[in-house]
């Protein structure tokens, strides 16, 4: 059974910082960076 390898298309480059903030990562508050969705993270 061949399989194929996950598609790169609508791939996009990210940053981000090393640096956690309280229970979540600094880019994971909201208007912290210009995406469209933050990264998943508790909601403290």
């Amino acid at each position: 059974m061949a399989t194929q390898s996950p598609s790169n298309t609508g791939r996009k480059n990210g940053v981000t910082t090393r640096y956690w903030d309280c229970c979540k990562a600094s880019c994971g508050w909201t208007g912290k960076a210009s995406v469209t969705n933050p990264v998943k993270t508790c909601a403290r």
